[in-house]
């Protein structure tokens, strides 16, 4: 970081860049102020979107590519079929509420009561961090859907879904949203934090392959949103790790 920041105070002693700044001092100043180190806004922030979106086009050229061939396609109904030829009503009952633990309609009003909370506690980069989960999330699926225009295994499924397949909203939800509230549990306790991971990340397996199990989604399905959920899990918990460093250091 030392040395990028040595380069961008280099390229702006230049002459161009003096022109520059001459020519458009506002855009002059927003591109400054994106690439200034010292503050996370700058460019530690600018670095994280540029890498964040990086990834989500090579995940968009892998989902497409993966989506589309032959051996993903035989193994997502092969296993489709195979859930369906095992399933049991109870069991199945009992997944088709847990799954709901995945689903929008539940996780907006505990994100609702978090929000209150954190606010409460002037713990806003906290807010931050779950609204960034939660929008990247909610959109990211929304526009994938619409995308990929996949549908549902209506053949095999326990119950009809109006929706589009690809990738599984509630996998990206249980990833993002409650990989997060996890992280800040275990952040803030000193003990059992291997019970704490443990539970998390049996938690959020448990909520795709309850989906699975329901055969409401292909496994290429859950797995695209596992994938696309921790991208938005890795923004969040990146912001607010950088965040808190220099809350601490203007402490200090």
């Amino acid at each position: 970081m030392h040395r990028l920041t040595a380069i961008i105070e280099k390229l702006q002693k230049a002459a161009i860049a003096k022109w520059f700044t001459a020519k458009y001092p506002r855009l002059s100043q927003f591109i400054s102020n994106r690439l200034f180190a010292k503050k996370f806004s700058g460019l530690p922030l600018t670095f994280l979107i540029i890498v964040f979106v990086a990834n989500l086009f090579l995940f968009n050229e892998i989902a497409e590519s993966i989506e589309n061939a032959e051996w993903m396609l035989a193994i997502d109904n092969s296993f489709a079929k195979y859930l369906f030829n095992i399933r049991n009503t109870m069991l199945a009952n009992s997944f088709f509420y847990f799954s709901k633990f995945g689903s929008y309609q539940f996780i907006m009003p505990i994100a609702l009561v978090l929000i209150s909370l954190f606010i409460f506690q002037k713990r806003f980069i906290y807010v931050i961090s779950l609204l960034i989960a939660l929008t990247g999330t909610g959109l990211t699926s929304l526009l994938s859907k619409i995308y990929f225009h996949r549908v549902r295994p209506v053949d095999f499924s326990f119950y009809n879904e109006s929706s589009y397949s690809f990738p599984s909203g509630h996998a990206m939800y249980a990833v993002a949203f409650y990989g997060l509230l996890f992280y800040i549990i275990i952040m803030h306790t000193k003990k059992y934090q291997l019970l704490w991971t443990t539970v998390s990340i049996a938690f959020i397996l448990l909520i795709g392959f309850s989906r699975l199990y329901l055969v409401v989604h292909f496994l290429s399905d859950v797995f695209a949103g596992y994938s696309l959920g921790f991208l938005w899990l890795l923004l969040s918990i990146s912001i607010l790790e950088l965040k808190i460093k220099d809350y601490k250091k203007t402490e200090s």
